[in-house]
């Protein structure tokens, strides 16, 4: 008798059960491509031990993550997500440090965000703000962050991504916004082109509210300079910071390094004075570790410099580096977490096959490092 009288109960209880568990809306199924043919985009370390590189295979999003110094990668499971064939730091993705990252895409018709605070153990699904496509995004710290839609909407988060706030500033020709930065809720930089096509850096210092075009008199009374990159600013206060720009007459090209002691209200150029300064014709791969310590490839070979570009030593012509640019002669990417410590993403001739490098002992040796291999 206590069974029957309880089937009943029993059942309801189910049902509930079911009924509750059932969501609005079924979550992207999270996804793992195959390993093999994997076109590598970019990478960011946020250390010499973590760090993380994604890429395409067909249009699947591929991340993997590194927690040895590149020795082992895990293969990252994402919610299915579409971006674009060419993911990009700042504009498909975002890490803040090792916990918190954040990825732009669209599920269907409507744009998402995906957010992670483990890792990239768990994402959160969460809906994009505004109608349209993310054109660039900045975290200022974790729950701190600034989107830039394709409609040139500002929007600005204060929970992680979790809601967005609709601003009132808006930046005309976001559709083309390569770079934004933000080194505070009030100070941002925005990296486009002007009307003469070639990259220039804007400044706000009121939200976004109104943008400036920034000015280089050193380099602007010598020619018309294209910068090359948004600022990047070491620190925990980011009162120093550095830019590359370069400053094309004719056919010949001298880069400079810019640098800041006062979170980007002033700037001082640098010229890069090396036997192949006038040699230069495509973009230089140039990084800056610190305010001191930079590295720039230039015809598979590494030059250091020690005093902000002044001066610049090259490393003596490493196999492991001449044959991987044999293979793979473009170089995509560079980034220094060290005096040691660096890593570099070469491209082949025809894009279709990426190679990821590391080195350990300053530019003096490199070695394969890639999370996968091409076929």
């Amino acid at each position: 008798m206590k069974m029957r009288s309880s089937f009943p109960v029993m059942l309801i209880l189910g049902m509930l059960i079911a009924l509750v568990c059932v969501p609005f809306a079924a979550a992207p199924k999270a996804q793992a491509a195959p390993a093999d043919g994997i076109q590598l985009a970019g990478f960011q370390m946020m250390d010499e031990m973590v760090g993380y590189t994604w890429g395409t295979h067909g249009s699947t999003l591929m991340l993997y993550r590194t927690a040895d110094n590149g020795k082992t990668w895990k293969n990252i499971a994402l919610p299915a997500v579409k971006v674009s064939a060419t993911p990009a730091y700042g504009r498909d993705l975002f890490f803040f440090d090792k916990q918190n990252g954040w990825i732009a895409g669209s599920s269907g018709e409507r744009g998402v965000i995906l957010h992670t605070v483990n890792g990239g153990e768990k994402w959160t699904v969460l809906p994009a703000p505004g109608t349209g496509q993310v054109a660039s995004m900045d975290f200022i710290a974790p729950q701190t962050g600034v989107l830039l839609a394709s409609d040139g909407i500002l929007y600005l988060s204060q929970d992680g991504g979790n809601t967005w706030k609709k601003g009132n500033a808006s930046f005309a020709g976001s559709e083309n916004v390569k770079e934004m930065l933000f080194r505070d809720v009030q100070n941002g930089w925005i990296l486009s082109p002007g009307d003469d096509k070639i990259p220039h850096l804007f400044r706000t210092r009121d939200g976004g509210q109104k943008w400036e075009l920034l000015s280089l008199p050193e380099l602007t009374q010598a020619c018309n300079p294209e910068m090359l990159s948004a600022p990047i600013f070491f620190g925990g206060d980011k009162k120093k910071g550095w830019f590359p720009a370069r400053c094309n007459k004719g056919e010949r090209k001298q880069y400079y390094v810019s640098f800041t002691e006062d979170g980007g209200e002033l700037w001082k150029a640098t010229p890069i004075y090396t036997k192949l300064a006038g040699q230069f014709t495509g973009a230089v791969p140039l990084v800056f570790a610190d305010d001191q310590r930079g590295w720039y490839v230039q015809t598979q070979q590494v030059y250091q410099t020690t005093n902000r570009g002044v001066t610049w030593n090259s490393t003596l012509p490493d196999k492991g580096l001449i044959d991987a640019f044999n293979a793979y002669p473009n170089v995509v990417q560079m980034q220094f977490v060290s005096a040691n410590t660096g890593w570099m993403l070469l491209r082949s001739m025809d894009g279709k096959k990426t190679q990821l490098l590391q080195t350990t002992d300053g530019a003096k040796s490199w070695h394969a490092a890639s999370p996968v291999a091409n076929k």
